[in-house]
């Protein structure tokens, strides 16, 4: 009777394959893991550092794409905050990972080649730009992107080069929209409101979710510039983030009051570190 009761609970019950999460410090174990036995269940590739320096990577990113794993997250957080301005040996690998494997989740940079490899199964993609070269690479594809990729609702975009403005074309419009524009400061403030403006939906009732300035360093005149050329632009967007050193915490408020007075919108000023939270 207790042989059946169990064997009726393992038909009830259904299997349970482990998730796994692979950091930093971990690639260099499980690229020897996949080589050896493969790897079943779920598997998270989180890494905080700068890939480059983790040997083990392309080999783990071409296992996991030849085992067809469950790939369902992979996060290169400094590629995203620091994108290079060119090509780089993962971006053959994450082609592979791409065609192999259901990938739910991407933040890092991508070539015109990997961004093509992206598959439908995405939901969350997070690219940084680190060049012009590498912008006018990739544009169309990213511009169309939704086309192909269907399921995708959070789409955030770091444009950390001075790109030709002239060059920048409408990101796709999404539920979740971020668009990143670091190291702005009074000499070329103007370009990056010239740059939000190109780089918003086209249609009116699509608009950024939020604007995202890290390491800025605005003076007071330069941010109240800056403020009026995104009225003047008419950028659609629900919040503002900036972090800067030159806007100490005695005046927030009165930074804040001037975002009001100019925009009608909350001015949210943040730390470094804190802008930069997924």
């Amino acid at each position: 009777m207790a042989a059946l009761s169990l064997r009726r609970f393992s038909l009830q019950v259904p299997l349970q394959f482990p998730e796994h999460e692979i950091t930093d410090s971990k690639v260099a174990a499980y690229a020897e893991r996949v080589k050896r036995s493969g790897l079943a269940g779920r598997v998270k590739l989180n890494l905080n550092t700068d890939p480059s320096d983790i040997p083990e990577v392309e080999e783990l990113l071409t296992l996991l794409a030849k085992e067809n794993c469950e790939l369902c997250q992979v996060t290169f957080k400094h590629d995203f905050r620091y994108p290079s301005a060119s090509d780089t040996s993962l971006d053959g690998a994450l082609t592979l990972a791409f065609e192999s494997c259901p990938v739910r989740k991407f933040w890092g940079r991508l070539n015109n080649r990997a961004l093509a490899a992206v598959p439908d199964t995405v939901v969350d993609l997070y690219i940084g730009i680190g060049s012009e070269k590498h912008y006018v690479q990739v544009s169309s594809e990213l511009s169309n992107i939704t086309e192909r990729v269907s399921r995708l609702d959070d789409l955030q975009i770091h444009l950390a080069a001075q790109v030709d403005v002239s060059l920048l074309k409408p990101l796709p419009g999404v539920d979740i929209l971020y668009l990143y524009l670091s190291n702005v400061s009074d000499e070329n403030l103007k370009w990056a409101v010239k740059a939000a403006a190109a780089m918003q939906p086209v249609s009116g009732s699509q608009s950024f979710s939020a604007l995202r300035f890290p390491h800025c360093s605005f003076t007071v005149e330069g941010f109240r510039t800056f403020l009026e050329g995104l009225k003047e632009e008419a950028v659609r967007f629900s919040g503002l983030w900036v972090s800067t050193k030159n806007i100490s915490r005695l005046h927030h408020d009165a930074f804040s009051e001037l975002t009001q007075e100019v925009l009608g919108q909350d001015l949210i000023l943040l730390s470094e570190s804190d802008i930069w939270r997924f």
